[in-house]
């Protein structure tokens, strides 16, 4: 359990009611905290190319820090508990926004009539995807575009 002294790094993905519950608790043990969520997926993980966005007790992110460079290429200090999350969210945000974006420009891509964008993930005319769609190139999607909803 936890006791006067103790260090607890809190590495998941929560939101910032949840983590600063979680700090509250830690602290009235007499634990010392600090919130640290990663940015990144399996392939950054692997390579130790993870963001990870701390916020809490200073010195124990100091303390934490040679784990944080193995796992990670950038740590920030964002101050207080709860910094942590909330800009896990907003990096989130960003993420979901690009991701929408390129979606609708390799849709938009395939409507040229004279110029077809090469994008990365756009079959190519000669592949067997390509030349088994029975779909006009701008017909529409097959399935719904993706929403999302924050709450704050």
């Amino acid at each position: 359990g936890m006791s006067p002294g103790k260090k607890y790094v809190d590495m998941s993905t929560v939101d910032e009611a949840c983590i600063i519950e979680i700090a509250a608790a830690i602290k009235s043990k007499g634990g010392v905290f600090l919130e640290a969520p990663m940015c990144g997926s399996k392939a950054p993980a692997i390579n130790g190319q993870l963001i990870i966005l701390t916020a809490g007790d200073a010195s124990l992110k100091h303390d934490a820090q040679p784990c944080f460079d193995v796992m990670g290429k950038r740590t920030f200090f964002l101050g207080e508990v709860g910094a942590g999350a909330r800009m896990k969210l907003v990096v989130n945000t960003v993420m979901a926004i690009n991701i929408q974006a390129c979606r609708r420009a390799r849709s938009m891509s395939t409507c040229l009539p004279s110029t077809r964008l090469a994008l990365s993930r756009s079959p190519r005319p000669s592949s067997p995807r390509a030349a088994s769609s029975s779909r006009p190139p701008c017909a529409a999607p097959r399935r719904p575009p993706s929403t999302a909803s924050l709450s704050f």
